[in-house]
């Protein structure tokens, strides 16, 4: 049973993270009231009166969606005539006749990652309501005017009053006093030290998380959509199907712009029938580097005063009772205590997609067909379910009502932990998962930054119930 017990406790283990795609773009369950329509990009929600059911639409002018299909309509045309030249040019009026609805298609996909998903989560963030789960393309509407309505769905628990919560009693679990363990964190401090300082504000390589700006252009690198840019990071991964990201990033710096058809950026443009050459204006704003990890800012970023509190905030990494780190017991205490003094209550359609979620990833464990044998897995698979989205909630619930934000060295840091699997451990929230089918992809900056909001508030909770 205990085995079963560690094998499922995958949620919020920065070591054994399950990953969730966010959102997935498949229409779901229902049809909840239409979100009201209104023109220019915005966003708006509706609660569905029965369900407890957000929606979200977000609204795409007719200017940047004809900018958009006009562009992809030439640049199918050349495809065309590239394949066809014995038989001259095709012309732009017989690609449309030929592939109208194909391309709309395109240009829809195109939208949702470039523009809309970027509002989306700008709305979830600003919206009065605490949304729960992922949230899920509902439809895709075009207006007779030319704008195209995306409408998103997700679920709201019922609202609860966390007031008090730092007023909870706690008290945090306390370290091995093994002699070793304070070796291993002098180790670990001097190993970075000298990282740091061998360190030469180098161009981007292998291993580093790089943040730049996506603008789609012509072949002059003009903008085809006016200030509309996409926000990103990606991780130059060091897989042989990473390798035009590498190409692309390698030996770039901060500051610097290009314009790049490079594959690795196609992304945007994926499609069924068909793949264009977009090109795009590359912008570099921040290079996270692999090589390193500044105490410094790991200090500032847990609010330590001094090299003796560092030290210990490294010891909960290294100290661990039956295979858990004191710093994961520390954070699954605090949120126990909240949660269990304030319960929220989770729909059962999130909690039955949260169970698909924790089953997708442990069918690939070697162990799969053994843990699924066990009498209690179904029960076990639930409870961590709804633990895992309890835990998200109430922290999330507090990050809005404390209005957290976080900054561009928040993020530079949260990210950087994630470079060593050591460091790691000090993360309870994993960044969305990067990888797709091993292949390194785009991660959207505002998404990347709610996820260390999130990080940043259970630091915070932790002080909180700790310092009291």
């Amino acid at each position: 049973m205990a085995e079963l017990v560690d094998a499922l406790d995958l949620g919020s283990s920065s070591r054994k993270g399950v990953g969730v795609r966010f959102p997935p773009l498949v229409p779901n369950w229902g049809a909840p009231i239409m979100m009201r329509q209104k023109e220019g990009e915005s966003s708006s929600r509706q609660i569905h009166p029965q369900s407890q059911t957000l929606l979200f639409s977000v609204t795409i002018k007719h200017k940047t969606v004809q900018s958009l299909y006009k562009h992809t309509l030439e640049l199918y045309s050349k495809g065309l005539s590239g394949h066809r030249k014995e038989q001259g040019a095709i012309s732009i009026t017989y690609a449309e006749l030929t592939a109208k609805n194909a391309i709309m298609e395109h240009v829809r996909k195109f939208l949702i990652h470039h523009i809309a998903l970027d509002k989306l989560y700008k709305a979830l963030c600003k919206n009065s309501t605490l949304p729960v789960g992922t949230p899920q393309l509902l439809e895709t509407v075009d207006q007779k005017n030319g704008s195209i309505i995306f409408t998103f769905c997700c679920s709201s628990a019922n609202a609860i009053q966390i007031d008090a919560w730092n007023k909870l009693p706690f008290r945090a679990p306390r370290r091995k006093q093994y002699k070793d363990i304070d070796r291993q964190v002098d180790n670990c401090i001097q190993e970075e030290v000298e990282n740091t300082q061998k360190y030469k504000c180098e161009p981007a390589a292998k291993g580093d998380w790089v943040r730049f700006t996506l603008t789609l252009a012509n072949e002059k690198g003009k903008a085809v959509l006016t200030n509309k840019k996409a926000d990103l990071w990606i991780k130059i991964g060091y897989e042989e199907a990473d390798l035009a990201t590498r190409e692309l990033f390698i030996g770039k710096k901060v500051g610097e712009t290009f314009v790049s058809a490079s594959p690795s950026l196609q992304y945007y443009s994926l499609s069924s029938q068909f793949t264009l050459p977009y090109t795009y204006k590359v912008a570099i704003k921040t290079i996270v580097p692999e090589a390193y990890i500044e105490w410094k800012d790991l200090k500032k970023h847990f609010e330590l005063t001094s090299d003796t509190q560092l030290r210990s905030k490294l010891a909960e990494i290294f100290s661990f009772r039956n295979d858990i780190s004191q710093r994961r017991e520390t954070v699954e205490a605090a949120l126990h205590t909240i949660i269990t003094n304030y319960t929220p209550e989770i729909p059962s359609s999130v909690i039955l997609r949260q169970k698909q979620v924790i089953l997708d990833e442990l069918i690939l464990t070697p162990d799969y067909l053994v843990y699924k044998a066990h009498p209690e897995f179904a029960e076990m698979v639930t409870l961590l379910a709804i633990k895992q989205l309890q835990e998200k909630y109430i922290v999330d619930l507090i990050a809005k009502t404390s209005e957290a934000v976080a900054t561009d060295q928040d993020i530079k840091l949260y990210i950087q932990l994630h470079q060593r699997p050591r460091t790691k451990e000090l993360i309870y929230f994993d960044m969305p998962e990067s990888k797709v089918a091993q292949q390194e992809h785009t991660l959207s900056h505002e998404l990347v930054r709610q996820h260390c909001i999130r990080e940043k508030i259970l630091n915070s909770i932790i002080r909180t119930l700790k310092n009291k």
